[in-house]
């Protein structure tokens, strides 16, 4: 089923709507992405405010400024990211991958909640976050989420920074080349 929209903008689908998850589509949506996040039915819903994860339980979810609509059917996402807003669903990523065509994939769901699969390979750049990625073998670009020190906040890491140092066809990609830890 193709549910290509007349938008110009390159898609990208992440994988989960927990505080990760979500922080990863408010970035991707404010750099110009279409996003589509992708949770099952129910998921868990921790801290509210925090995450897209009301789009789940009453339809629409406003994080930083910037919304989020739940579509139950794939026909809807494109009218959603049409208005410039996160589309979210708990249709399978593949199916939404086979409509979208996305540039990007990203799985923050969680070591608990992620299964097996291989993600790299279904669409052209495949980033994985959390522990049990592996560059280059299940995903493209693996990042670890980090303990913070001492009592301080956590952060991203990539041991590969050749991995995500590219020009893909959504964008212009920096080089990660340390840890890149959340402010204080």
């Amino acid at each position: 089923m193709m549910i290509q929209a007349s938008f110009p903008r390159s898609a990208a689908i992440v994988l989960g709507c927990g505080e990760v998850g979500s922080a990863v589509a408010l970035a991707l949506h404010r750099a110009g992405l279409a996003v589509v996040l992708v949770d099952e039915a129910d998921p868990a819903w921790h801290r509210r405010g925090m995450a897209f994860t009301n789009a789940w339980y009453v339809g629409t979810a406003e994080l930083e400024g910037e919304g989020a609509c739940f579509c139950a059917s794939l026909k809807s996402i494109p009218s959603i990211l049409a208005r410039r807003m996160i589309a979210a669903t708990t249709w399978s990523w593949p199916g939404v991958a086979a409509g979208l065509h996305p540039a990007l994939l990203v799985d923050a769901r969680g070591r608990r909640r992620r299964g097996t699969e291989v993600l790299r390979g279904h669409v052209p750049v495949t980033i994985g976050i959390g522990p049990g990625f592996v560059d280059g073998e299940n995903v493209d670009v693996a990042l670890e989420l980090c303990a913070g020190n001492e009592g301080g906040s956590g952060g991203l890491r990539a041991d590969n920074a050749e991995a995500v140092d590219a020009n893909p066809p959504f964008g212009v990609a920096r080089s990660v080349t340390c840890t890149v830890a959340a402010p204080r």
